[in-house]
């Protein structure tokens, strides 16, 4: 294993990761590398310091068909592969390895996990590096420099040897695979798409503001919606505030103005447009996720291919994978396509040229898991079976038989209570839920009542008795866990507080124990590490959320091993949620290789023996075409 470590130009007032993404850092006309430390198993470490041909020819002394290894690995790899062309056969990162392990517990910076481990401190010689290039150090500058990055190097050898122990080598070639999605990147951006689609997009908002008579800024206060509506005889919905309080202890009332109120989505159908201009400009004003979005898509695209910044491990405590801090273009929550409609940002992500784009999708993957976890027995069997859950679940609920053509709107209650109600939620809340989807789908719900929500969770639960009998031996776990006692969790092993996964890592909550808040309320509490204010924050844990815990960490190790298995066929270029995104070439057999990659998502029965796993998926020329 090579273990490596860059020291870069930077400059606090305008050229810095903090106020840059790594794929704008690396690529900059302003990046330079000062030098590198580089050392080759457990041998000297050395450095080198000299203009990037002069490095280039330096790096060629090594073998880079083997692992390598760094702290921080996405923005290391980076430069490797876009500034010198070295592309290494296996990526290792151990700030992906100290997240999995201790993201929960504290910072997994380089010397934190210094002080963690014991070893000796990092330091901070960086700080005078500040606006420095290279011909700017005097020597025995550069050679303190040189010190300093020497040590980072030797650290972050010595942290990989003392985490390695605790991970399957599947596990390093999740980590690998992040990797390489960032720093090989084949994906590109069609940029004429992109900055058309921002042209189209601002025209449409501004349009919409002059007619309205007001700006973007004021669009975004609560009370000059408020007074809008009003003026055009709209007498604006609200809600309770979940958490402020008015001086008698009751909760005030609030502008209900969100994308999830109901009320407000409502009055986009109101018979006056001027109404529903406001609350279409309002909504545009809320978000700038689609603006935003395809500035940064242009502006990559104008620069190169595009980087698939994942995070591994970053969803603790289920080790989910999701958007990387800080590198902008957040793909885990492209918008959808409006109904009828083409969404721009997924259309503008394409293939390389000669290549098509695949996406496969694991179906309903929280759902099965919660079933199969719980010992949900006959649900399992209707799935193997081919039979439809959700007009079993709808016929269950209304009373007669639910078929799927003819019932649309039965079908629908009786999906969202199978995907949404096995976590435990109540029906107020469902009910809420309920309308919030039936919304985007455009469909009109016979009963809309919290009544009728608490009898949708009530037909789930009693069509469902396993799974809220798992519910109990959730709550009866934590009591395990907090004792730091050992047990059994339906088939998962309770062990020195923490339960073991299929996939032989663990799901931890750590200093989980009662608590009593200022409100009063009463329950379970970890400890979570909060990066924003660099202090550890107590979390609600309850029995449901533990086994959403659980279903969500299964899902993931499943999702793992298919990316895993494709990959071994395919380039696998990105994920989102449930969904493996990868590259083919233009000449392949398209229902072959669709046939493929459904076999390799759902043939790895190791993680979930008895599971039945389904995936669907389609190859087009955009994301958006083959999503």
């Amino acid at each position: 294993m090579i273990t490596l470590d860059w020291e870069t130009f930077y400059s606090k007032a305008d050229y810095t990761l903090s106020k840059m993404t790594y794929e704008e850092y690396v690529r900059d006309p302003r990046f330079e590398a000062i030098g590198l430390s580089v050392m080759v198993d457990d041998g000297p470490v050395e450095w080198f310091t000299g203009d990037e041909v002069a490095i280039s020819e330096w790096l060629r002394r090594f073998d880079w068909n083997q692992a390598v290894c760094s702290h921080n690995a996405l923005f290391d790899m980076a430069i490797l592969c876009w500034r010198f062309g070295i592309y290494p056969t296996v990526m290792c990162d151990t700030l992906a390895m100290a997240r999995k392990l201790h993201g929960l517990e504290g910072s997994c910076s380089l010397a934190a996990m210094a002080e963690r481990y014991g070893l000796p401190e990092k330091g901070g010689y960086v700080a005078i590096a500040d606006g420095l290039r290279r011909e700017d150090f005097t020597a025995a500058m550069l050679a303190d420099y040189g010190e300093y990055c020497k040590h980072d190097t030797w650290l972050c050898r010595q942290l990989y040897k003392l985490m390695r122990p605790y991970f399957p080598v599947e596990e390093l070639q999740a980590i690998d695979w992040t990797t390489q999605i960032f720093a090989r990147p084949t994906l590109r951006v069609d940029v004429p798409l992109a900055e058309q689609a921002l042209r189209d997009h601002i025209q449409q908002r501004d349009t919409a503001l002059a007619n309205l008579g007001v700006t973007i800024e004021a669009l975004r206060s609560d009370q000059v919606v408020a007074d809008m509506l009003i003026s055009l005889g709209v007498d604006p919905p609200t809600k309770e505030s979940p958490k402020q309080k008015n001086a008698d202890g009751s909760p005030k009332e609030l502008w209900a103005f969100a994308k999830s109120d109901v009320a407000f989505l409502d009055l986009a159908e109101h018979p006056d447009p001027r109404v529903s201009a406001v609350i279409d400009a309002r909504l545009s004003a809320k978000t700038s996720i689609v603006e935003t979005r395809l500035g940064a898509f242009a502006a990559i695209g104008r620069r190169g291919t595009m980087p698939y910044p994942l995070g591994y491990a970053a969803a603790l405590p289920t080790d989910r994978w999701q958007a990387a801090l800080g590198q902008q273009i957040n793909l885990q929550n492209l918008p959808r396509a409006p109904k009828g409609g083409r969404s721009p940002l997924r259309d503008a992500i394409k293939p390389p040229p000669g290549h098509l784009l695949g996406v496969v999708d694991l179906s309903q993957i929280e759902m099965r898991v919660a079933l199969w976890l719980s010992g949900q027995v006959d649900a399992l069997d209707m799935l193997r079976n081919g039979q439809d859950l959700y007009c079993a679940m709808a016929a269950d609920i209304y009373g007669y038989a639910v078929v799927k053509a003819q019932h649309p709107m039965e079908r629908f209650v009786g999906k969202v209570a199978c995907l949404s109600a096995q976590y435990g939620v109540g029906g107020p809340k469902f009910a809420r839920m309920l309308q919030v989807n039936a919304r985007r789908e455009g469909l009109v719900l016979a009963d809309e009542s919290e009544e009728f929500g608490l009898r949708v969770v009530q037909a789930y639960r009693r069509k469902n008795p396993q799974i809220v009998a798992f519910w109990r031996a959730c709550e009866q776990a934590l009591e395990i866990m907090a004792a730091g006692g050992n047990g059994m969790l339906g088939s998962l092993r309770i062990e020195n507080g923490a339960i073991a996964m299929p996939d032989g890592m663990w799901l931890r909550y750590p200093n989980l124990r009662r608590y009593t808040s200022d409100e009063g309320k009463t329950g379970w509490v970890y400890d979570k590490w909060d990066g924003k204010s660099r202090r550890m924050r107590p979390k609600w844990v309850y029995g449901g959320l533990v086994f959403e815990n659980l279903c969500q960490r299964i899902a993931r190790g499943i999702m793992r091993d298919g990316i895993l298995q494709l990959r071994k066929h395919v380039w696998v270029a990105g994920s989102v949620h449930d969904e493996a995104i990868y590259v083919v070439p233009d000449t392949c057999d398209v229902k072959t290789t669709e046939a493929l990659a459904i076999r390799c998502m759902t043939s790895h029965p190791f993680v979930a023996m008895g599971l039945p796993l389904a995936a669907e998926g389609s190859i087009g020329k955009s994301y958006g075409e083959a999503k």
